[in-house]
């Protein structure tokens, strides 16, 4: 089967109206496997959706490495992949202090 994307052209967002690779997020208080944010598959800098993008957007893998071990983050992948939406990151913690820089990877596999 001959795919119409071209590999150069995927990239992963925390947006899926613009190609965002950045967010900063700010809470008081604990959590429990809060919503933190979104990530989206785009092609050709729009959200990858329909057909030729089923593979890409169903096989997607994502990283999460956060070196404060007194929050925990993790993907939590969609129960149905649509719009290009893969799946949420998600987080809990306690009630202490925690300022961390994480880093998120997201492997976009296409066929």
């Amino acid at each position: 089967m001959d795919s119409k994307l071209i590999p150069t052209a995927l990239d992963a967002s925390f947006d899926g109206d613009i190609i965002t690779h950045n967010i900063e997020k700010k809470y008081i208080g604990s959590a429990d496997k809060l919503k933190i944010t979104s990530i989206y598959i785009f092609s050709d800098g729009n959200l990858c959706s329909g057909y030729d993008c089923m593979y890409t957007n169903e096989n997607a893998k994502v990283n999460v490495q956060c070196p404060d071990k007194k929050a925990t983050l993790e993907f939590k992948p969609a129960s149905y992949v649509s719009g290009g939406n893969i799946g949420n990151l998600v987080g809990s913690w306690g009630n202490v202090n925690i300022d961390t820089t994480c880093a998120i990877t997201v492997l976009i596999p296409y066929e």
